[in-house]
C-alpha cells in the first residue's frame, strides 16, 4: 500500500492498524506475483456485522482487457443486489433470504456472490478519473497518460473535470484521451460532493450514491485515486437529498 493510499484513507476518517497494513501488503505482493499484475491497489473495505472484507483490485497492461476477478460474478447476484438491503455479515457462506419486490417470491442470495456483485457494480458506476488522465493507445489498449501532470486548482474545483472511467475501446472517438465519457457533473440525480482539503492541496470528491466512496486528487500533480469504506449498500434516499 503506497503512502498516497494511506493518506486518502486518513482523509476519509478511516484507520488501518499496523497489523492490517502488513497483512494487506503481504497479500498484495503474493497476488501481484501469482497473477502477473502490473498494478495492484487497495480497493477498500466493506463492513460486516461479524467481520469486514478487505478488498484488492489489480490490472494488467490494459485496465479493461483481461480483467480478473478472484470470484465468479453471478448474473443473478447482480440482478438481486439492490433487492437485498440487509447488512453484510462478514461470513462468506451466509445466505440471505428475502422477498423479491417484483413477484413477491422468496429468493436466496449467498453473501459471497452478493459481495462480488457489489464490487463490480461500484466499479462500473463510481470509478472516476481526472480529465486526460488516461488514453487509448495505438494497440487499442486503455492506459495511463504519461503526459498528465494534474489539474490546476481552478479546474480541480469543477465537477466537469472528472469523468467516468469507461471502456471506449472500439468506439469512434475523435481523440485518444478518455475525455469523451460522461462527467460527474452530468450524473442524475446529482451524486457527488466536491471540496478542497489540506489547505487546498487536495481535491476530494465524495459519492452520495454509494456513501463511503471517496476520490482524491493532489492538485497540480499526476497523483489521484479512490477507495471505498462503506457497508456495500446503495443510498436509495439520494433523491430526497437534492
Amino acid at each position: 500500500m503506497d503512502s498516497f493510499q494511506s493518506d486518502t484513507i486518513f482523509l476519509q476518517g478511516e484507520f488501518l492498524s499496523s497489523e492490517q497494513k502488513i497483512l494487506i501488503c503481504s497479500s498484495m505482493k503474493t497476488l501481484r506475483d501469482e497473477n502477473k499484475l502490473k498494478v495492484l491497489k487497495f480497493w477498500g473495505r466493506i463492513s460486516g456485522i461479524v467481520n469486514d472484507y478487505y478488498l484488492l483490485q489489480g490490472f494488467t497492461s490494459d485496465c479493461f482487457r483481461n480483467v480478473k476477478y478472484f470470484y465468479r460474478v453471478e448474473p443473478e447476484a447482480l440482478r438481486l443486489l439492490d433487492d437485498c438491503t440487509s447488512l453484510f455479515t462478514g461470513i462468506p457462506s451466509h445466505v440471505f433470504t428475502f422477498m423479491s419486490p417484483l413477484d413477491q417470491q422468496e429468493v436466496r442470495l449467498k453473501e459471497e456472490d452478493r459481495l462480488t456483485a457489489a464490487v463490480v457494480v461500484i466499479n462500473n458506476e463510481m470509478s472516476i478519473i481526472p480529465r486526460s488522465a488516461f488514453l487509448i493507445g495505438s494497440y487499442n489498449q486503455t492506459m495511463k497518460n504519461k503526459m498528465f501532470k494534474g489539474l490546476p486548482f481552478d479546474k480541480s474545483a469543477d465537477q466537469n473535470s472528472y469523468v467516468h472511467f469507461e471502456d471506449l475501446r472500439g468506439s469512434k472517438v475523435m481523440f485518444p484521451l478518455l475525455d469523451s465519457t460522461n462527467t460527474i457533473e452530468t450524473d442524475f440525480p446529482p451524486a457527488w460532493k466536491l471540496q478542497h482539503e489540506q489547505e487546498g492541496q487536495v481535491a476530494v470528491v465524495r459519492s452520495q450514491l454509494w456513501p463511503g466512496l471517496t476520490f482524491h486528487h493532489q492538485v497540480d500533480s499526476p497523483v489521484y485515486g479512490w477507495t471505498y469504506f462503506g457497508d456495500g449498500r446503495r443510498n436509495w434516499d439520494i433523491c430526497y437529498m437534492i
